[in-house]
């Protein structure tokens, strides 16, 4: 349904791929390495997956898809995490969530 590729400061993450997939990768980066996630930026567009991302999706080449590029900051303002992931249009469904109240 995904291809998800991600992309962490080795400095920061040191061993990170030593680690048995805990579950959510913000998690492991706040409780194991001290990171403090402060904001992460998301971004959607259609795109027409190549012949490498249909294969590996099991769709026909050319085929819908979404891209979600993401970019994650620490309190420090550093960019601690950026991912591109690519999706399945007939199967993948987002919700954005505003918390409006600060």
């Amino acid at each position: 349904m995904r291809l998800e590729t991600t992309f962490l400061p080795a400095d920061l993450t040191a061993g990170i791929l030593d680690l048995a997939d805990e579950g959510s990768l913000w998690a492991t980066m706040r409780d194991r390495y001290g990171i403090e996630l402060s904001r992460s930026t998301a971004v959607l567009e259609s795109i027409v997956l190549d012949d490498s991302s249909s294969a590996q999706l099991n769709v026909r080449p050319g085929s819908a898809g979404t891209l979600l590029t993401r970019t994650t900051f620490d309190a420090g303002d550093r960019r601690v995490e950026f991912a591109r992931d690519v999706y399945r249009s007939d199967r993948a469904s987002f919700e954005v969530s505003v918390d409006l109240s600060s």
